[in-house]
C-alpha cells in the first residue's frame, strides 16, 4: 500500500461472497505498505465463491477490487439420511437414521453433527465414518400442516464441512369444530343463516363437506344437509315451524358442535270466500282459539274459531247475515262480494 509512491499504513478488507450474498469477511491491518493474509477454509459450506477486496489508507483514501478472483469449495462430506416414514401426524416422532461418508472415499474422524429441527437443536458425535447415527424429534401437537425443514451440519477434524436440508410433511388433523348462526331468534318461514368452521391442530381453517342435522324444539329431525366448512349456508323454516329452541347438530371427524336458535310463536289466520262460505285456515305455528270478526258491508259479526295448526274451518255466511249483497272482509283484508 503506497501513498504517492511511499509505503503507507491502513486496512485491507477481504469479502467472500456467494453471488451477491456476503458470507464472511476479514479485516487485516496494513503496516509499512505490506499485508500478509492467509485464510484456512474450514467449516465453510460448499459452493462457488468470489472475493472482493477493499484497501483503505490512514488518510481515508480507498481502492476497491470487485470479483478479484473466484474459487469453488467442494465438500468431502456426504450426509446420508433416511426418515422413518413419509408423512407424520402432530405428536409423532420423526426418527432419522444415517451415516456420514467421504466423497473422496477417505476415512473420516471426529465427526460433529448438528441438527436443527426448526429451532429445536440436537447434537451427535461420531468417532469415524464407519459409525451410524440415530436421532429423533417429537413433533409439537400444534404444528402447522405441510412441509417442514431439518437442517444438518456435519464437520470433521480436518475442517471438512457440509450443510444438508431435508424435509418432512405433517398432515392436517381436524381438531376444532364450530357452528355459528347469524341470529338467535327467527319467525316461521324465516331464512336461517349459519356457518360451520373446521380447524386443524394449528388453528388453520380446513375445507371439508360436513353433514348438519336440523332438529326442531321436540328433537325431531326437520332436515339434514351437507355444507362446506368455512362457507355461508342457509335453510328456510316452514310456516308452521314448531315454536321453541331448535338445534343445529354437527358431528364429524370425532368432533361435535351445535348451535341453538329460537323459533317464535306465530298466531296467524288466513281466510277466503268459497261460494256463501268463509273458509278460515290456521297458518300459524300454534293452535288458534278465539273470536274472528267477519265484516259484511257495515255489519260486524264475531265467530268463535278453534283450529289446530294447519286446520281449516268453514263458516256459513248465511248464518251470520240476512239475505242481501255483501262486501265481505276478515283478518284485515277484503275477501270479495257475496250474494246471500
Amino acid at each position: 500500500l503506497k501513498q504517492s509512491g511511499i509505503a503507507a499504513d491502513g486496512v485491507f478488507v477481504v469479502s467472500f461472497k456467494q453471488g451477491t450474498k456476503l458470507m464472511f469477511m476479514d479485516t487485516i491491518e496494513v503496516s509499512g505498505g505490506l499485508v500478509n493474509y492467509t485464510k484456512f477454509l474450514n467449516r465453510i459450506a460448499a459452493g462457488k465463491y468470489s472475493v472482493d477486496v477493499l484497501v483503505k489508507d490512514n488518510l481515508g483514501n480507498t481502492q476497491s477490487f470487485t470479483g478479484l478472483f473466484e474459487f469453488d469449495i467442494v465438500s468431502a462430506l456426504n450426509v446420508n439420511i433416511v426418515l422413518d416414514k413419509g408423512i407424520y401426524s402432530p405428536g409423532d416422532s420423526v426418527v432419522l437414521n444415517g451415516f456420514v461418508s467421504s466423497n473422496l472415499l477417505n476415512s473420516l474422524k471426529n465427526i460433529n453433527l448438528d441438527f436443527d429441527f426448526e429451532g429445536a437443536p440436537r447434537g451427535i458425535k461420531l468417532k469415524t465414518s464407519t459409525d451410524t447415527f440415530t436421532t429423533n424429534y417429537v413433533i409439537p401437537v400444534n404444528i402447522k400442516s405441510g412441509e417442514h425443514n431439518i437442517t444438518i451440519i456435519a464437520s470433521d477434524e480436518n475442517g471438512n464441512y457440509v450443510v444438508k436440508n431435508i424435509q418432512f410433511n405433517v398432515q392436517a388433523i381436524p381438531t376444532t369444530l364450530e357452528t355459528k348462526i347469524d341470529s338467535t331468534n327467527y319467525d316461521p318461514s324465516g331464512n336461517v343463516l349459519f356457518v360451520v368452521s373446521l380447524f386443524d391442530q394449528a388453528g388453520e381453517a380446513m375445507s371439508e363437506n360436513i353433514k348438519v342435522d336440523i332438529l326442531d324444539s321436540k328433537g325431531k329431525n326437520f332436515n339434514s344437509m351437507i355444507v362446506e366448512t368455512g362457507k355461508n349456508s342457509s335453510f328456510t323454516l316452514v310456516a308452521d315451524a314448531v315454536p321453541g329452541y331448535w338445534k343445529l347438530d354437527v358431528n364429524a371427524f370425532g368432533l361435535n358442535s351445535n348451535a341453538m336458535f329460537n323459533v317464535r310463536e306465530s298466531k296467524k289466520l288466513d281466510a277466503k270466500v268459497d261460494g256463501q262460505n268463509l273458509v278460515v285456515e290456521n297458518t300459524g305455528n300454534i293452535p288458534y282459539n278465539g273470536l274472528l270478526d267477519v265484516i259484511g258491508n257495515d255489519l260486524v259479526k264475531s265467530q268463535n274459531v278453534k283450529l289446530n295448526v294447519g286446520a281449516k274451518q268453514s263458516i256459513k255466511l248465511d248464518s251470520l247475515f240476512s239475505p242481501g249483497n255483501y262486501s265481505v272482509s276478515a283478518i284485515g283484508k277484503y275477501l270479495g262480494n257475496v250474494v246471500i
